[in-house]
């Protein structure tokens, strides 16, 4: 069984994740940019069974352009951002890719919200971009 670990920047918080990803990708959500100060944000997702969690988080909760409700997860202490979850994604946990101790063990499958793309950002050519959302399987 795979194992991934990770850790907030303080250590206050942490995790380990028992399963492989079922998705992986960056964010250009205009959401993401504001809660990251970054131009997108790579999210691994997982089942959210497969999540342990160790300490204490902050949420802070808005909705999605889907109208899905987004509860975004972090460090109360370092303010380091951790975990998604979404309405439109029920049983589905989002980890941000650079807090897990090897983040190199994770690569992007997809683009999504390329719409929001920043004049100083791009996009990476070898993997499938979709303007928002890309369809429910």
């Amino acid at each position: 069984m795979p194992s991934h670990k990770g850790r907030c920047q303080c250590g206050a918080v942490a995790f380990e994740v028992s399963a492989d990803p079922v998705m992986s990708g960056f964010c250009h959500c205009r959401d993401c940019q504001q809660a990251s100060g970054a131009g997108r944000v790579m999210h691994v997702a997982f089942p959210d069974a497969a999540v342990k969690i160790a300490g204490k988080t902050a949420r802070y909760q808005s909705r999605a352009d889907s109208g899905s409700l987004v509860t975004r997860e972090f460090c109360p202490t370092c303010g380091g951002r951790l975990f998604g979850t979404s309405t439109g994604m029920p049983g589905i946990r989002t980890i941000s890719a650079a807090v897990f101790d090897d983040p190199s063990a994770f690569a992007p499958m997809m683009t999504v919200y390329a719409k929001r793309l920043l004049p100083w950002d791009s996009i990476a050519a070898n993997i499938p971009s979709f303007s928002g959302m890309p369809p429910n399987p």
